[in-house]
């Protein structure tokens, strides 16, 4: 008896090691998949970081603009619309800033993964608002560039034509890419180059920390 019990204390304590490493090897293997997740969205928030600092020099330059074209509507106006779309695409990333401050990777990560996709769909849905917006804002920029960089009055040259033809092409442009966001909405799209442009449209750093924790969540699965 003295013999047998003595094999199971051995194999008890056997057991107890065995569980014992595979609890560190599934820490250790948590803690890196949470450092490689982290690595990504800390380079998104530094492009956040510099885009905020971008959008707060471009609202000083085009309140410098504007203020020294007060008395001039044709150069008041279009500086006014260039630095209202600023503004609003400036709080939008300052609030994903905000968001991306509070993803806690030492909370239940069921929280972070929560925020980190409501962060990927923000800068999904920004994106697309300036990707479709740009063509729109191009005549506006060009008023206010030739005139502050060469002193050319875009009215002149290259002409009111020109600024018509490019705003025309801009709503164009919006009405067709808002169609072939409605039409592949449901699934991606098969032409390689409609595919890359989707693909593009959310930040790959946020895909790439999505996919890390959802490693860790592999893990805690398998752990149980």
């Amino acid at each position: 008896m003295t013999d047998l019990e003595d094999l199971r204390a051995r194999w008890a304590e056997h057991d107890r090691k065995l569980e014992a490493s595979l609890r560190l090897n599934h820490r250790l293997l948590s803690a890196v998949a949470l450092d490689r997740a982290r690595r990504p969205l800390r380079r998104f928030v530094r492009s956040l970081a510099f885009e905020v600092a971008m959008g707060a020099v471009a609202l000083l330059l085009l309140g410098s603009f504007a203020a020294a074209h007060a008395s001039e509507a044709r150069f008041l106006a279009p500086a006014v619309a260039l630095g209202a779309g600023v503004l609003v695409l400036l709080r939008a990333t300052i609030l994903q800033l905000v968001l991306a401050a509070q993803i806690d990777h030492g909370a239940p990560l069921a929280d972070a993964q929560r925020k980190l996709e409501e962060l990927r769909l923000q800068s999904a849905r920004w994106t697309r608002i300036t990707f479709f917006a740009a063509p729109l804002a191009w005549p506006p920029l060009a008023i206010v560039l030739l005139q502050a960089l060469l002193g050319l009055d875009a009215y002149v040259v290259p002409g009111i034509p020109w600024l018509l033809a490019n705003l025309a092409f801009g709503a164009a442009f919006l009405a067709v890419a808002l169609w072939l966001s409605h039409r592949h909405a449901a699934r991606p799209p098969r032409h390689p180059v409609l595919s890359y442009l989707a693909r593009s449209l959310t930040d790959h750093n946020l895909r790439a920390a999505t996919a890390h924790l959802s490693e860790v969540t592999a893990f805690e699965d398998e752990a149980r």
